[in-house]
């Protein structure tokens, strides 16, 4: 998870977010982001992959909801982004099991994000880790209801 230490790599990696994505965000918004990543009771987590052990790669942000269609809450990365230069050397797959792992101890009944059809990187990194094409809307390692 990510921690207070994290900031500058974070917010780094947060704009260039923005920019992969042709958007801008208020700074108030980005100290917002922060915050809640941060707050101990607030349902908004963070998880960075690191390369060399000290240099901030890549984030993804994440959420836990309840479901009308399981026991569990579904889990649903809001935000995954590597930096440029970190691509192609298993971060957004790192990131992702991290994602599922945080899962499993919150018994989330499946996880999921969206990707944009424009954003084929982004795609065939979630087919690879699902297992397959899935529309506009992405499904992994779905359970059974409980």
């Amino acid at each position: 998870m990510l921690c207070e230490d994290d900031r500058a790599g974070w917010e780094i990696l947060w704009q260039e977010l923005q920019l992969y994505r042709l958007t801008r965000l208020p700074d108030s918004l980005t100290q917002n982001t922060w915050e809640k990543l941060m707050a101990p009771d607030v349902e908004l987590w963070g998880v960075g992959v690191f390369l060399d052990t000290y240099r901030l790669a890549g984030i993804a942000h994440f959420s836990f909801a309840p479901s009308s269609w399981a026991m569990g809450p579904e889990c649903q990365i809001q935000d995954l982004f590597v930096g440029e230069e970190f691509r192609g050397r298993g971060g957004g797959s790192a990131l992702i099991e991290a994602v599922y792992k945080a899962s499993e101890t919150q018994n989330a009944s499946q996880v999921f994000w969206h990707a944009l059809p424009s954003d084929i990187r982004s795609r065939m990194l979630f087919d690879k880790m699902a297992g397959g094409p899935n529309s506009y809307m992405r499904f992994i390692r779905h359970k059974s209801s409980r």
